[in-house]
Order: C-alpha cells, then structure tokens, then sequence
C-alpha cells in the first residue's frame, strides 16, 4: 500500500486495512511506490480491472475487468508484483506465496461482501 506523508487521512485508512489484513494472517506493507494497480494473479491467470477493492467501488460502481490466461503474461505480472513487494527488501519467499496472499485477500473481500448480502 502507498504511504504519503501528504495524504494524513489516506494512511490512516491504510494503517487500518494493513491492521486488518494482518489480523487475518496477510502481510501488507507500505511501499516508497505510488503503486495504483487493479488485478489479481492467480496461477496462468491475470485479472487486471478496475476494482478498486473497496466496498464502494463492489457494490456501488460499474466495474470492468479482463481474464487473461496465459503463462508468459501472468509471469510477466509477477515478476512485476514481485519487484514492487520487495522494492528495498531483500528477496524473500517465492510466487506461491504471493498468489496465496493475493488470492486470500480476494476471498476475504468476497466473503465480507457476501455476508452483506
């Protein structure tokens, strides 16, 4: 998640998801990036869209996305993903750990919202 000592009021919703997320056994970290990316990677399969992973924007917003599967173009978004997780970190971990979180955090996003249904 982005951190911006100019944007008080959007850390502190990010301080409260990254708490969220790491009650729920996901790691989430804040990155130097002004990262604004909208996909999940799932195995060969990419899903880039644009959700913004909100409740306002599941619920309330015509959201588009596209599927792609293809094995040379989800690895291209993981390494990607990977950079970015570990921009000024020490390489750690593989992809599988990546897809498991990136996949756990769809799951708890879809199970919260079904459950307001």
């Amino acid at each position: 998640m982005n951190y911006n000592p100019s944007y008080k009021s959007t850390n502190r919703m990010n301080e409260e998801t990254k708490r969220f997320l790491e009650r729920n056994g996901i790691e989430a970290r804040f990155s130097k990036l002004n990262i604004h990316n909208k996909g999940l990677i799932v195995d060969d399969k990419v899903l880039i869209s644009s959700i913004n992973w909100g409740e306002n924007s599941v619920r309330n917003n015509r959201e588009i996305g596209i599927i792609i599967e293809n094995e040379n173009i989800s690895n291209y978004f993981k390494k990607i993903f990977y950079y970015d997780w570990n921009y000024g970190m020490e390489k750690k971990g593989g992809y599988d750990f990546i897809i498991l979180t990136i996949l756990a955090i769809f799951l708890i996003a879809r199970r919260k919202n079904n459950a307001h249904n």
